[in-house]
């Protein structure tokens, strides 16, 4: 069997210097790690090679098996003698501007800028004027992935360096971090917001911040209105309504799904209209009982969401 000659590029992530190899399809991961320690000096045991957003964790396996092709760029990351290389990892998505999310591999001892090079793997590009961000904090070339909350949240996001920065766009049920500038319209974030609020343009409210302040001009930036980094946006439709059923009293009640943010805000709300205690009332979604502790989001809901509210007398539930 014949194997083709493979010209191979290897993108140091530590200084972005790129080197070629000659090999064979036939030769094994750990063959050109082995020649990347004789350029580098770098040990086998301390490379981790990346490909098309995967880590390429079996040294034994050929070129050809896992894909790569003749002029392939393969990114090599290393690591110091005090972390293991071959820890487990998890896989993450990474939203790319102008790209969508992409899946990639990560280990913990991974940092931003091991991010952004796993990510270019996949999109083909340079990430370099980018900054990795999860959740509401960003995440430094130097800050390892470890010291990230993975357990709840493995979205990160790529956000551009320049004069445009992060704020906050939350909606019913959705949450995003997006990047604007000051000289943003805000026209043009409501054409953003839009999108994941799934509510157009002329049925858009944006309120900015604790104190709610309306946007009101859509022709105004979004400096005039003081938006700025860290700036959370509420967004809100005209048919972003929550309705609440109650069968033992044979009523409905609605309330614009901006009132309210927690189970219990709706617990609140029920007890002024109704006059029932809140610790009298069970609410459902979806058939799931709701953790008055809770937010909105954290079951996510939508627009229009109905929710069940059964009520009990003393300890014991009314037959509904």
């Amino acid at each position: 069997m014949k194997f083709r000659p493979y010209d191979i590029l290897v993108k140091k992530t530590s200084d972005r210097d790129i080197i070629m190899f000659k090999l064979k399809s036939s030769d094994t991961i750990k063959h050109l790690k082995a020649m990347i320690q004789c350029v580098e000096g770098v040990p086998v045991e301390r490379q981790t090679l990346v490909y098309n957003g995967k880590v390429l964790d079996r040294d034994n396996e050929t070129l050809a098996a896992c894909n790569v092709e003749s002029w392939s760029t393969v990114h090599a990351i290393f690591c110091s003698e005090k972390i293991n290389p071959k820890v487990d990892g998890v896989s993450i998505h990474v939203k790319v501007p102008g790209w969508g999310p992409v899946l990639v591999d990560i280990k913990p001892w991974f940092t931003g800028r091991e991010i952004k090079a796993v990510t270019e793997s996949v999109v083909g590009f340079g990430l370099d004027d980018f900054v990795v961000s999860h959740g509401e904090e960003f995440v430094e070339d130097c800050t390892r992935i470890s010291e990230c909350n993975l357990n709840k949240n493995l979205c990160f996001t790529l956000l551009p360096v320049g004069n445009r920065f992060p704020i906050i766009a939350r909606g019913c049920g959705w949450e995003e971090l997006i990047s604007v500038s000051e000289l943003d319209t805000v026209r043009d974030l409501k054409e953003i917001a839009g999108k994941f609020a799934e509510v157009q343009l002329d049925k858009l409210w944006l309120f900015h911040g604790g104190h709610m302040v309306y946007l009101d001009d859509d022709e105004k930036t979004l400096g005039f209105y003081h938006v700025n980094k860290r700036s959370t946006i509420w967004v809100f439709g005209s048919s972003s309504k929550l309705s609440i059923k109650m069968p033992q009293v044979g009523e409905t009640i609605a309330l614009s799904i901006y009132k309210v943010s927690s189970i219990m805000d709706i617990k609140q709300y029920i007890c002024e209209k109704m006059g029932i205690p809140c610790t009298s009332q069970k609410l459902f979604y979806k058939g799931q009982l709701l953790d008055e502790a809770e937010c909105l989001k954290t079951y996510n809901m939508e627009r229009n969401c109905v929710v069940y509210a059964v009520f009990r007398c003393g300890d014991q539930a009314e037959e509904v």
